[in-house]
């Protein structure tokens, strides 16, 4: 019930003016795994979310832009599944593969990124 307040946490720390329902984060470093968590609270109480991780891996290495195709290679880390998306605005994804890619390495492909000025990868692990 309304009103609800927020307040996230990182690796059990509190994150100072972190009090919305949603959580951005910037400067995020390769090699980091954070766990998260936010508390949400009512007048009547509060719950504690499941703890979320984080892993900022690099996945992505030997890029190069060609006859329009824009490709790199990504290694997806064993007994894992990868789908690669991207973005020109950081808000809207779009996934470049229908079928997640699974433990190995694969050559990714891009045939749109000729279209953009600026394209974002981001790659989900689940």
């Amino acid at each position: 019930t309304q009103p609800l307040s927020y307040q996230w946490l990182v690796n059990g720390s509190t994150i100072a003016e972190a009090t919305s329902s949603s959580l951005v984060l910037t400067n995020v470093v390769a090699g980091e795994a954070l766990n998260f968590t936010v508390t949400v609270s009512n007048p009547t109480g509060s719950v504690v979310s499941d703890i979320a991780l984080l892993s900022i891996l690099q996945v992505i290495a030997d890029s190069q832009f060609g006859n329009g195709v824009f490709q790199f290679r990504l290694s997806v880390p064993e007994g894992k599944r990868a789908t690669v998306q991207s973005s020109t605005d950081l808000v809207t994804w779009t996934s470049l593969a229908v079928n997640p890619y699974n433990s190995g390495t694969f050559n990714v492909e891009d045939r749109e990124a000729i279209n953009f000025e600026l394209r974002y990868y981001r790659v989900l692990l689940e």
